[in-house]
């Protein structure tokens, strides 16, 4: 997969869904000749520092960083902006949806990630943006 969005984020979603690779538009045309040749050869392509980053990732905090790869990608989204400090009315604002439908979706991710109320759920979104921002 060629993309220009940040491969920190997107790169586990995408190879999740079956991308063989995952090289971002900002890299050099040496990297996406090894990252053709990689996936030619059936072997999976991400950057040595996503590599890297999901080893650290995977030691520091195997749960929050595993159980997150569970949400969809709009539940992901409202976790994030969870995670930046924004209110349901903003969450709601910048998403173009209601507060209502933030609250829904608040619940998804509570009974997905295990969390057993709110605050629960704003301290491991924190944890994760904290995690996801290196």
């Amino acid at each position: 997969m060629v993309s220009k969005q940040p491969e920190e984020v997107y790169a586990e979603r995408a190879l999740r869904a079956g991308a063989s690779g995952y090289w971002v538009k900002t890299g050099t045309r040496e990297e996406l000749i090894d990252a053709i040749e990689t996936v030619l050869a059936g072997e999976l392509h991400v950057s040595p520092g996503i590599a890297l980053v999901a080893v650290h990732r995977l030691i520091e905090n195997p749960a929050v960083y595993r159980h997150a790869s569970n949400l969809t990608d709009r539940e992901l989204h409202v976790f994030g902006l969870i995670g930046a400090g924004f209110g349901t009315n903003r969450i709601a604002k910048e998403l173009g949806i209601s507060p209502r439908t933030v609250e829904t979706y608040n619940e998804h991710i509570k009974v997905k990630l295990g969390y057993p109320d709110a605050e629960g759920l704003r301290r491991g979104a924190r944890d994760w943006f904290r995690l996801n921002r290196r």
